[in-house]
């Protein structure tokens, strides 16, 4: 009883380390980058690059959901802006506050976009459609010269929201971390150990920034109507837009880590043991 006690403990070890690379074919120049040294960003870089074909094979076959839900809001603050420094109607947006969030239900799987992820080691991939809300409170401040001074006669604060869509590419970015090269449990093979890590990456496709809706955009003081700031909004969505189409960035999504995890049937940073095949 205790002897198939302990067979099931094991075989069920084995089962929740499963992951879906099953061997990797190297060389021996690869083998000994990867002995040589003390632990580094360049041996993990290598033992990342060895482990990625294998988990975009997997990922051809297998497809892992993704809805709004799981990735939720996503929201960042810029700092306050001057936008008219002009002493009759000095302008300020204050702390702008941006959230996006996905339109659609997707699914990861390698090779769904056809984009350049800007070095990131990504095994699988989708595009969806997006949302990006800006708002912000602006604050124009009215004055007049008197004695070469600036002196402020009058001060109002309104909310603006600006909105616009576009397509964004999401993808599951891999980290072999603490890579190392040990022998197998039988002493008769080479092994690729590492600690797996993985995390989701949003990068900019396409978006529609010819067509940016603001609201409240008008405001009016003392008799004045101010309008420079509604231009100066949509330029920022324009530039924002373009900053995050240079690069890739890491979010947190708890919800498609665990999904992730279920697929692979590997937690997020465990140990992984592959075994290694020269030719």
């Amino acid at each position: 009883m205790l002897a198939a006690t302990s067979l099931l403990l094991l075989t069920l070890a084995h089962a929740t380390n499963a992951f879906p690379v099953t061997q990797i074919d190297v060389t021996q120049a690869q083998v000994f980058a990867i002995m040589k040294g003390s632990p580094s960003p360049q041996r993990d870089s290598l033992a990342t690059t060895l482990v990625l074909p294998g988990l975009r094979d997997f990922f051809k076959t297998t497809k892992m959901k993704v809805s709004p839900a799981d990735i939720g809001t996503m929201h960042g603050t810029l700092p306050s802006e001057e936008v008219d420094s002009n002493c009759h109607h000095e302008v300020t947006a204050e702390s702008p506050h941006i959230s996006g969030s996905i339109l659609d239900t997707t699914y990861f799987k390698w090779g769904v976009s056809n984009v350049s992820w800007k070095g990131a080691t990504v095994f699988a991939n989708t595009e969806v459609d997006a949302v990006l809300d800006t708002s912000a409170d602006i604050r124009v401040k009215i004055g007049r010269k008197i004695f070469g001074r600036c002196r402020k006669l009058a001060q109002k604060t309104t909310g603006v929201d600006i909105k616009s869509k576009g397509k964004t590419g999401l993808g599951l970015n891999l980290t072999a971390s603490n890579a190392k090269i040990e022998q197998n449990a039988n002493k008769t093979g080479l092994e690729l150990v590492f600690h797996f890590h993985a995390d989701v990456i949003g990068l900019v496709i396409d978006w529609d920034v010819t067509n940016v809706e603001a609201s409240h955009c008008k405001i009016k003081i003392l008799g004045i109507t101010i309008l420079s700031y509604c231009g100066f909004l949509e330029k920022m969505i324009k530039n924002g837009v373009n900053k995050l189409s240079a690069s890739a960035s890491r979010m947190i999504v708890p919800k498609l880590q665990e999904k992730l995890e279920n697929a692979i049937n590997t937690k997020v940073g465990a140990v992984v043991r592959i075994p290694l095949k020269l030719h």
